[in-house]
């Protein structure tokens, strides 16, 4: 899902919300920055995630892609190559530009409408909607949770010893 998806998603929920572009990929970069600090940062890539020359890696690196080393996962990669890392495993990573509409955003797809609950939230809070803002609040956090379960259950936390059996 790319950043343009998510604000087009939440134009078509709230037609004539009134709020530049602007806003809506700085509400959104909130979001993902959030997510990276609290979730994705804390974790290593899953094996889906880290493999060289894969297209799963959420395709091709798509943000200042450089020479990457992880020693601790035996993994190199060059310029061009197919990153390894989703874009939340990048230390640069600031968030989204307007002019960037293709981003991919952090969350996968099948978390999507936590960028429309997220900026739903955003909107009725900006507009003192309090009611609407504490619902839309509330479908934030049961799809962030969510998203984080999965997330803890799908990739090893850092400092975490894998156990095979």
């Amino acid at each position: 899902m790319t950043v343009a998806q998510a604000i087009n998603d939440f134009d078509e929920r709230l037609i004539d919300n009134g709020f530049p572009a602007e806003r809506k990929y700085r509400w959104v970069s909130e979001l993902d920055l959030r997510i990276k600090a609290e979730i994705i940062d804390t974790h290593y890539p899953n094996d889906s995630e880290r493999h060289a020359g894969g297209r799963r890696c959420f395709d091709i690196c798509f943000r200042h892609c450089r020479r990457h080393s992880v020693p601790e996962l035996d993994i190199e990669f060059e310029h061009g190559e197919h990153c390894p890392f989703d874009p939340a495993q990048e230390d640069d990573f600031i968030g989204y530009d307007p002019s960037e509409p293709d981003a991919v955003l952090i969350v996968p797809a099948a978390f999507g409408e936590i960028y429309e609950a997220w900026l739903c939230y955003r909107a009725y809070d900006a507009n003192g909607e309090v009611e609407r803002a504490v619902n839309a609040g509330n479908r934030f956090n049961e799809i962030y949770e969510e998203f984080a379960r999965w997330y803890h259950r799908t990739h090893r936390a850092k400092g975490s010893t894998a156990i095979r059996i």
